[in-house]
């Protein structure tokens, strides 16, 4: 399989997906012809790690070689796409990114260990999912303008959890608190996996996520559902109402 270039960033942008390489000298005929290395830049068990694995098993189907998982969390995805970008440049490394990768992180930090436009070359969107506002069980609101209520009337005593500083979600949380006006204090942590384990053992009220993530403790009766942020609601929760339904016209984050 003939490559003109090297390695491979699969970025997902609050949830799309897309594959890049940066520019390499030319691949031989016989690539690949050892494991590749699939860096997922949260920690096991979130949407991304979940999206790896059925990518890396799809990906050596189809190349004939085995894709390696390797786990590397850390400062919004900077620590996964720094080793990405800094790897021989053979077509043995590949990087399943986010938004946070190439959009958010070059907009909130300075310098980044990467050219998010130059180390990387996209290739194909692999998905694209929902983000969802999702709360502990024992938290009194049940709905986005009773959450709201119950902020405002305790400034500051909420905590919302996200996948990362500077991540899709907690853009989506600050997006969230402008538009309502509620204060909450953010908790970021290294992925979808602890983040909702925070958010279940009450360690933060509530939480936004991905639906994948977010979805089979949902249905589990573990976590509640308050609002979808996308302009739409989502096939997986159609019972759960939009932040726009909820009162706040126009709001849309995906």
């Amino acid at each position: 399989m003939a490559l003109s270039r090297s390695r491979f960033l699969s970025c997902l942008m609050a949830g799309a997906t897309a594959l890049a390489l940066p520019a390499a000298k030319a691949q031989p005929q016989s690539y690949p012809d050892r494991p590749i290395k699939l860096v997922v830049p949260f920690a096991p068990g979130g949407a991304t790690d979940i999206l790896g694995r059925l990518l890396a098993t799809s990906l050596g189907e189809r190349l004939g070689q085995p894709v390696v998982v390797e786990n590397r969390p850390g400062a919004g995805t900077v620590v996964a796409g720094a080793l990405v970008a800094k790897a021989p440049p053979d077509g043995y490394t590949l990087l399943l990114g986010a938004s946070t990768t190439l959009t958010l992180n070059p907009a909130i930090r300075n310098p980044l260990p990467y050219d998010p436009l130059r180390s990387f070359t996209p290739l194909g969107l692999v998905a694209d999912m929902g983000l969802v506002l999702v709360a502990h069980n024992e938290t009194p609101a049940r709905t986005l303008p009773e959450l709201v209520a119950l902020a405002k009337a305790d400034p500051d005593n909420l905590s919302y959890g996200s996948f990362g500083t500077g991540s899709s979600v907690h853009f989506g949380g600050e997006m969230l608190k402008t538009v309502t006006g509620m204060r909450m204090v953010h908790v970021p942590f290294n992925g979808s996996s602890p983040s909702l384990t925070a958010l279940m053992g009450g360690q933060v009220q509530v939480a936004v996520d991905t639906v994948v993530a977010t979805t089979p403790l949902i249905k589990a009766g573990k976590i509640r559902p308050i609002a979808a942020l996308g302009p739409q609601r989502l096939a997986l929760l159609p019972q759960v109402p939009t932040v726009a339904e909820s009162g706040y016209p126009g709001f849309a984050m995906d």
